[in-house]
């Protein structure tokens, strides 16, 4: 996931994976829930010190994101987040 400037996802494989909602949808068949999530963690991560979050806390929003991806993509894919 998150690296400051990138993401939010990335594949061992691939590197940095497009962060455009429709390609997400298309290619991950990621829910619009899910991929707004993902978004607005990226854009909350990007700002944190505006939107007034700690580290901890988006490391926490983003292990249940990386829960809720692990369960949209089902076992096509392994899902892990790395603090």
């Amino acid at each position: 996931m998150w690296d400051e400037g990138a993401g939010p996802l990335w594949s061992t494989g691939d590197g940095l994976l497009p962060d455009d909602p429709e390609w997400l949808e298309r290619a991950l068949g990621l829910s619009k829930a899910l991929i707004a999530d993902l978004l607005g963690w990226l854009r909350d991560s990007d700002t944190a010190h505006r939107h007034h979050q700690s580290p901890q806390q988006l490391d926490e929003r983003a292990d249940q994101l990386a829960s809720r991806l692990q369960v949209e993509v089902g076992s096509r894919f392994n899902v892990r987040y790395h603090r």
